[in-house]
């Protein structure tokens, strides 16, 4: 993991994701994933969670949003993303 920098050895992953579709357009879901070094030092981890979902635009546009909140060390405390995605198919 990036975020990890003050312990070098095996770090062990995980993460698990649910999503839903409240209308044809709008799909809202919510993430939580972690690290953690092999001595399970948890103050030199990671654990975030991901709350968020995309709006559809039009057939191939759509709108990303979400908020993020962090905690230990190599986590991000808060912060938001936005953006677009289209698809060239």
């Amino acid at each position: 993991m990036i975020g990890i920098r003050t312990t070098r050895g095996r770090v062990f992953t995980g993460s698990g994701s649910i999503t839903k579709d409240f209308t044809p357009k709008l799909r809202l879901g919510a993430e939580l994933f972690g690290a953690v070094i092999s001595n399970f030092q948890l103050s030199k981890g990671q654990l975030a969670t991901q709350i968020g979902g995309n709006y559809m635009l039009s057939k191939r546009f759509t709108l990303a949003f979400g908020v993020i909140g962090g905690r230990f060390v190599a986590s991000p405390r808060l912060g938001g993303l936005i953006g677009f995605a289209y698809d060239f198919k």
